[in-house]
């Protein structure tokens, strides 16, 4: 028999409202198990008469003795404390579930500083959970949870589709997170720096193996708080990573006169040299960008700096029956295998060649897209995660 109490579920603000998406499909999965869930949208105060009626609202739900357990993506409220500077979500008498989608040290405000075994961190790369459990230890349960995919309404045959290759993603130069890095005082400029070309070096560092790395190099040393502190300050370096592949990718392909079709915020700002292989969308809701994969045949996922985890770009793709073009880790090789197709980094010059060969073969393509397809609809949904997020409570 399910329990009589209640579900509670916080949802913020998100890029292309990709995780407010996340949140009402939890919850509509919840209720279609019988369970009763309230929502609470921490991004609109509007059915309030002011954002501390809001507040006081969500705290009541949180500190119910009928609330299950409290379930919020990106952690949002787990910052708020006390009037003894304490996590405020520490004191409730139920579990208060975190799921985070990036690096922790994003989170720094919000990781920091827990101390009640109620307390669990979902993240979405294996290498992140290392990086709770040895630089947050105050968070009880951290956990692996991996990204997940959306449907696409409308597939269409995969001949027919209008676009050869899509991204959907930001764009940020490499050359302004470097010029941040520049900005620094010494030591940091150096170390940052340092920490760029040791991961360039070596694909698979996640970045605080990196920070370590070059930090023993320099003969510095630092306690766990001074670490976060360093990554937090470095973290330029980690977008740089993130942007230097990104940019890579895209104008290999476009070099080669491969059209690209990319989709979000700053490509206005991208410089190339073949603007008629690019079409520019702008930033779009993660429903409408599903439905844009759906027309597209490869669907490039560049995400490097995840070294044991997935996108959910990656499992949006193959549910909208495209080929999912990756860079590769172990952790998307095992779950995976062949229902993505794979290229190094660092051999970016090849990228072209996959992906024009895989668009002279629409045939079999047809067969392994509809083999993607299965596997994503039946493990890797926002649906399933709801699924094991109850698993994992023991519900």
């Amino acid at each position: 028999m399910l329990s009589m109490k209640r579900i509670v579920v916080l949802k913020g603000k998100s890029l292309y409202d990709v995780l407010r998406k996340a949140a009402d499909i939890m919850v509509t999965r919840w209720r279609n198990l019988g369970y009763e869930v309230a929502i609470y949208d921490l991004a609109d105060s509007s059915g309030y008469q002011s954002e501390q009626e809001q507040s006081q609202a969500v705290l009541d739900a949180v500190f119910s003795n009928d609330t299950l357990f409290v379930y919020v993506i990106q952690a949002h409220g787990f910052d708020v404390v006390d009037e003894d500077n304490k996590p405020i979500f520490d004191r409730a008498n139920c579990p208060i579930v975190g799921q985070i989608v990036d690096t922790p040290i994003i989170h720094v405000k919000r990781l920091n500083n827990h101390f009640s075994d109620n307390i669990y961190i979902g993240c979405v790369d294996k290498k992140h959970v290392s990086m709770v459990k040895k630089y947050f230890p105050g968070v009880a349960h951290p956990y692996f949870m991996p990204h997940r995919g959306f449907l696409c309404q409308n597939k269409k045959p995969w001949s027919e589709r209008s676009m050869d290759v899509f991204f959907p993603g930001s764009y940020h130069s490499y050359e302004e997170e470097i010029a941040q890095l520049q900005k620094l005082p010494e030591p940091y400029r150096t170390m940052g720096l340092r920490v760029v070309n040791d991961m360039l070096d070596n694909e698979k560092l996640a970045y605080d193996e990196s920070v370590c790395n070059v930090m023993y190099q320099m003969g510095y040393q630092a306690d766990r708080d001074n670490m976060v502190l360093i990554m937090d300050a470095l973290y330029p370096a980690y977008r740089a990573i993130h942007e230097f592949y990104r940019t890579m990718a895209v104008s290999e392909l476009l070099a080669a006169g491969i059209h690209v079709t990319v989709c979000g915020r700053g490509w206005q700002n991208f410089s190339t040299e073949y603007p008629r292989n690019l079409t520019i969308i702008e930033g779009r809701s993660i429903n409408e960008i599903a439905e844009l994969m759906g027309d597209a045949k490869i669907v490039l996922n560049v995400c490097p700096v995840f070294t044991e985890g997935a996108h959910e770009r990656i499992f949006t793709a193959m549910l909208a029956g495209a080929v999912c073009l990756t860079d590769e880790n172990d952790y998307i090789h095992e779950i995976l295998s062949d229902n993505v197709k794979y290229y190094n980094v660092r051999k970016m010059e090849l990228l072209p060649e996959m992906a024009k060969e895989i668009l002279l073969h629409s045939e079999a393509e047809e067969t392994h897209t509809e083999k993607a397809y299965r596997l994503a609809y039946d493990k890797y949904r926002w649906e399933n995660e709801a699924d094991e997020v109850l698993e994992m409570l023991g519900l």
